[in-house]
């Protein structure tokens, strides 16, 4: 090789090693000074900001009522969980406070008014104890009865007589019976902002009359005597704010984990004054469920129109039960993970909250105990849990949902819950510094 060309190649070589080392350094760069995301402190660690000491929150520890199984039922639990959903749920997401004003010194004055807009005779009130307000309305054989401390009630109206209405002609359809149910509750001021949100929820379901005047699930609504309408709203597990550092990052990532492997959660956006700035809001919320995850604590009962009615022609029955929930959480909590709730199941720790043959789908019948020879499950998902009773703090659950067989093979769909916080993990109120560096990874169970 002569001078000439030996200088050729070590020009070429050198050129190469330049270029491999050029792209070295870039990718050292790129790995250890790219900013990293910043999220908001409170869901990096959980601040337990509810209550000042935890015994206090320890106190209000969700416990939870199940169904009874038949005797002979094994608790045999096969997991068949689609890949990737598991890593999708969060590890410390908001609590709420309910928003309980006890009892006002007007409340006959307000429940008055409530009778009055249910199309009631106001003047007609009956103190049925010290507790409840009664009304009678004769001419459509309807009673209701008021909670004289929380203003909850429930409106009923006599079965026969509903039949023969309903005998004469059908119900409405779902998008009317949505919006006669709407019109009533807002009409005597019932519904809050939560419910009339665009991601709140409304369920249908067509309801038979029995002959005994019990309710089961109609086949159809040509078959049906009403239409039940659930309301059912969202709270917020996650809110992102516009104005952290690299917010468009992590709401990106919260969307891609979260959005694209749970139908349940749901994003929306709300403007709110922070530190005196009016910003944008990212909710990734989930829904409120209740003892029987099919039935909401607002239904409202639409029918045919009543044509001796004046007003509420198309109401034959509301329960309405409401627990008003504070605007924004108290505090963050963290979670026990998806496996260890399904192993709180595995263990007996769960609660059963439905169980229904597939063969009927009726989960408005009463409940009969059923003998189970295995579940297999197929999905766990977050929502948060409502009572039916008063309670202090709006709290989480996993849900847990397959099919489950009968004893004589027969399938039913299922759903257990499990109290979602870690318990043990739960400490005094923790004071957080404003930010925190880290990436989104840190939002969500690995």
């Amino acid at each position: 090789m002569t001078l000439t060309e030996a200088a050729y190649w070590f020009k070429r070589f050198g050129v190469i090693v330049g270029v491999i080392l050029g792209v070295v350094i870039i990718t050292l760069l790129v790995v250890f000074y790219a900013p990293k995301q910043e999220a908001p402190p409170e869901y990096l660690s959980a601040n337990c900001s509810c209550t000042d000491l935890k015994e206090d929150f320890l106190k209000e520890e969700l416990k939870l009522e199940s169904l009874e199984l038949g005797s002979g039922s094994e608790l045999v639990f096969q997991v068949e969980t689609t890949t990737g959903q598991v890593d999708s749920l969060p590890k410390i997401i908001n609590v709420y406070e309910f928003d309980n004003k006890g009892q006002s010194l007007s409340s006959q004055l307000q429940a008055t008014e409530i009778a009055n807009d249910l199309g009631f005779n106001p003047d007609g009130i009956i103190r049925k104890d010290a507790n409840t307000y009664v009304w009678l309305d004769t001419a459509r054989h309807r009673t209701l009865e008021i909670d004289a401390r929380t203003l909850n009630f429930t409106l009923t109206t006599d079965s026969d007589y509903i039949r023969d209405i309903s005998s004469k002609s059908s119900i409405p359809s779902n998008s009317e019976a949505a919006t006669l149910a709407t019109n009533v509750l807002r009409q005597a001021n019932l519904l809050d902002e939560d419910y009339t949100k665009d991601n709140s929820l409304k369920d249908f379901t067509n309801i038979d009359i029995n002959p005994d005047g019990t309710y089961s699930k109609a086949p159809s609504a040509i078959d049906a005597d009403l239409v039940r309408v659930d309301f059912k709203r969202r709270k917020s597990m996650i809110s992102i704010r516009e104005n952290i550092e690299n917010a468009e990052s992590i709401i990106s990532s919260l969307e891609r984990k979260m959005i694209d492997t749970d139908y349940i959660f749901t994003k929306d956006e709300e403007k709110v004054v922070y530190n005196d700035e009016k910003i944008t809001l990212y909710n990734f919320s989930t829904l409120i469920l209740h003892q029987n995850p099919s039935h909401s604590n607002i239904t409202v009962y639409v029918g045919p129109e009543d044509k001796e009615a004046e007003n509420t022609e198309h109401i034959y029955r509301i329960e309405y039960t409401n627990w008003p929930i504070k605007e924004f959480p108290c505090g963050t909590y963290e979670l026990i993970s998806p496996s260890e709730a399904i192993q709180k199941i595995q263990d007996g720790e769960g609660s059963l909250a439905y169980l229904v043959p597939q063969s009927t789908g009726d989960s408005v019948v009463g409940y009969q105990p059923k003998t189970i020879k295995k579940f297999i499950i197929y999905e766990i998902t977050l929502a948060y849990y409502e009572p039916e009773e008063e309670a202090t703090f709006l709290q989480p659950i996993y849900t847990v949902t397959g099919d489950a067989f009968l004893e004589n093979d027969e399938k039913a769909d299922f759903v257990y819950y499990v109290p979602a916080i870690n318990y043990d993990l739960v400490t005094n109120k923790v004071v957080q510094e404003e930010t925190e560096e880290t990436t989104d990874e840190n939002l969500l169970e690995l």
